[in-house]
Parts: C-alpha cells; structure tokens; sequence
C-alpha cells in the first residue's frame, strides 16, 4: 500500500557513515565536498536519501559506494539488525551512532553510523568532489572558525564529537 504525500508534507531519510580509521595514532573521518545547485559548497560526511523500502544500512552501502568508491567493512548497529514482519508489513530496527532531525529549511532526518571501509577512493562521486581523510582535530578547528563551511549534519555530529572528546568516539565502537 502506497499513500501519496503532498511534496511540502514530505520528510525525507537519510543514511550517513562516519567512516574513520586511526593514523599514527591520530583519528580521520572521511570527508567530502558536496556542491548542490543554488548553494556554495560545503564539507559533509558521506551518505544520503534512503530509496523507498530500501533498507537502512543497504542505502548506506549503497550511498558510500557511489559517493567514495569505498566498501563498508564494518557498521556499527549491524551485528544486531532485527528484521520482522507482521500484518503484511516489515520493519527493521538498527542502533546507530546518532540520529537527527533538521528542525528549520529542509524537512528530513537520519541516522550516522560509525563505519571502517576498505577500497580505492574516487577523488569525485555521485554529487561528492575532494573525497578525502582528515585528521578529527582539524575539522574540528575549520567548525570553529566557521560553521558554515560543513553541512548542518556535518557541523552537528562534529559538535558532538568534540563534546564528547575523539577517545570516546573510538571506544564506543
């Protein structure tokens, strides 16, 4: 069963990876550009729009392969998925690291997952353009000269990052 929604009663979901690795003892998420049309660029996290019916982590996989080259080997909230079906419907329930909601100028939200990939990066993906890994306590320093320049996403789990302190990060995986 379909019901059809008025466009500005819509909410869209969306899948998102912290995908980090530890270098020289020193934490890196992977980052992109991303630039929509009538925007200026902005730094964000990989991830995106989850397809009709598409299950949760098959749209991140999905969205992390098309936006980095990159294949998740690890997803936090994986290991204990639950998928039931009941009255002609299924659900699943995942444990993510975080979801949010945007509350003012786009109606959607998500849930970021901490992840470890593997693979080649593309330089540029599907909508994504200086694919790359940064260093924690940089990207926590370009917030704090100006927000702005991230996603409202990307500057909210930041902030929370830095709030928590990266060792707290690492260890809740």
């Amino acid at each position: 069963m379909q019901i059809e929604v008025p466009i500005h009663k819509q909410m869209f979901v969306n899948a998102r990876a912290l995908i980090y690795r530890i270098e020289n003892d020193t934490l890196e998420l992977l980052v992109q550009t991303r630039h929509r049309m009538g925007q200026k660029p902005v730094i964000e996290f990989p991830g995106g729009t989850v397809e009709t019916f598409e299950p949760l982590l098959e749209a991140l996989k999905r969205e992390v392969r098309e936006e980095t080259g990159l294949e998740l080997t690890d997803i936090e909230g994986q290991s204990t998925r639950i998928e039931i079906q009941s009255n002609n419907l299924t659900a699943e329930c995942v444990s993510p690291y975080v979801v949010y909601q945007t509350i003012q100028g786009f109606n959607g939200m998500g849930a970021f997952f901490r992840c470890q990939a593997e693979g080649t990066l593309f330089s540029e993906g599907d909508g994504s353009q200086n694919v790359h890994w940064e260093e924690v306590d940089e990207l926590i320093h370009k917030l704090d000269e100006d927000t702005n320049q991230f996603s409202v996403m990307s500057a909210a789990i930041l902030t929370k990052i830095k709030k928590e302190g990266t060792k707290r990060f690492v260890l809740r995986t």
